[in-house]
């Protein structure tokens, strides 16, 4: 798959936050130095219409998810397809201790 942006700034990943049956979620700094939340999601590369399924699924929960404002969900701002790997970045306050 080519790669695919709707988030255009340019980020660092940091530590390992927490994994899951889906990606593994990591502390990230933007450009800007704000601070993020990056999940990542590995995409089957065996089938390239399996991961444009998986990957257009993605986009598509985000897509959703951005439109929401509740104290308990984060703000999502976009996704990023790099080769195989989809990041999804997420504003975040803070971290808990």
């Amino acid at each position: 798959m080519e790669n695919e942006n709707d988030f255009q700034f340019k980020w660092k990943r940091g530590n390992l936050i927490g994994k899951g049956a889906f990606g593994s979620v990591f502390q990230a700094m933007l450009s800007t130095g704000s601070i993020i939340a990056v999940k990542q999601i590995e995409m089957e590369e065996s089938d390239p219409n399996k991961a444009r399924k998986e990957y257009d699924n993605v986009r598509e929960e985000v897509k959703i998810l951005r439109e929401l404002n509740h104290i308990n969900i984060v703000q999502f701002m976009g996704t990023m397809l790099e080769g195989k790997i989809v990041n999804s970045k997420k504003k975040i306050n803070r971290f808990a201790a």
